[in-house]
């Protein structure tokens, strides 16, 4: 059986909190989804013998590890409406009010800023570096999309320390519906899931 988008969820999720992690459920509009499922390697740069091709001297040497660190665009687009998500979808984008304590309907979410490991031009794990504006604060993007039984052949992926530029979250309105046009910066590692993390919904 194909996997198909209306049997996807996609979570926005917090780090860790007292008590456990608690995540919100995005409502999804056309089902578009779009990210990477891995980060970029450095790049291949051939050094040549005075710009010539010769077998005794060409070679290959490592470019910087900046696309390894560079953030990759992860898009969707969710619907708003008057009772679920008025407020809870704006509050777990990254608590774009900076309120503090941080909540989204009620739980406490706190940042995901630091919080995985990317392997670097050599192939080493490397935790990620915090931002450096303590205002941005990253979570978590996972979706699933459940096989022919739920919870058997359920396929995902999870791209972690997310942030969400306000200038790249964009309201739609249209004749039956107002949506929101996301597009968050992905910092951290990215992977491939079968099934979310324990945590409690919004």
């Amino acid at each position: 059986m194909r996997f198909f988008g209306k049997r996807g969820e996609l979570r926005i999720q917090s780090g860790p909190v007292s008590g456990g992690s608690h995540y919100f459920g995005v409502t999804y509009v056309q089902m578009d989804l779009s990210g990477p499922i891995q980060r970029p390697v450095p790049d291949e740069i051939p050094v040549l013998d005075r710009g010539q091709l010769l077998a005794s001297t060409t070679h290959y040497i490592q470019g910087p590890d900046d696309v390894v660190m560079a953030p990759l665009n992860v898009t969707f687009t969710a619907h708003l409406d008057d009772t679920m998500n008025r407020n809870d979808f704006y509050d777990a984008l990254g608590n774009p009010s900076h309120t503090s304590p941080w909540t989204v309907g009620g739980l406490s979410f706190a940042a995901t800023n630091g919080r995985s490991q990317i392997f670097n031009g050599s192939g080493v794990l490397v935790s990620t570096p915090v931002p450096f504006l303590s205002t941005i604060n990253r979570v978590d993007l996972a979706v699933l999309w459940r096989g022919g039984t739920p919870g058997t052949n359920d396929e995902g992926m999870i791209w972690r320390e997310c942030y969400f530029p306000p200038q790249e979250i964009r309201i739609t309105e249209a004749a039956d519906a107002v949506a929101a046009a996301v597009t968050a910066w992905c910092y951290g590692s990215i992977s491939h899931i079968t099934a979310f993390s324990a945590m409690s919904a919004v």
